[in-house]
């Protein structure tokens, strides 16, 4: 909690302070300093940068095809059918008539 709680102070303007205080779940509190947010330099030609680009479009294309699931889901019609003792006989003889 502590670190995400320095991760969300660093949103702030490149060799900005910031501080915060806050109390954790267990009742104690904590505050955070940092002294300087030096964001890293972007590269967007890097290997490293590509592939987090990849695994986030990667990550924006399975969410939309699970969405689109939801959907369909939600618009179907579905009907059951319960099926007769007379009905699940029949299935059982003709699947023991086929030749294999």
């Amino acid at each position: 909690m502590v670190v995400a709680r320095a991760f969300q102070l660093s949103g702030q303007p490149a060799a900005a302070t910031a501080t915060d205080a806050f109390q954790l779940t267990n009742g104690d509190w904590a505050v955070v300093h940092l002294l300087a947010i030096n964001n890293a330099p972007l590269d967007i030609n890097s290997a490293e940068y590509k592939a987090v680009q990849e695994r986030m479009n990667a990550s924006v294309g399975s969410n939309e095809y699970a969405l689109y699931q939801q959907a369909l889901r939600q618009a179907a019609k579905v009907e059951k059918k319960v099926a007769t003792a007379v009905e699940n006989q029949e299935r059982v003889v003709s699947s023991s008539n086929r030749l294999y």
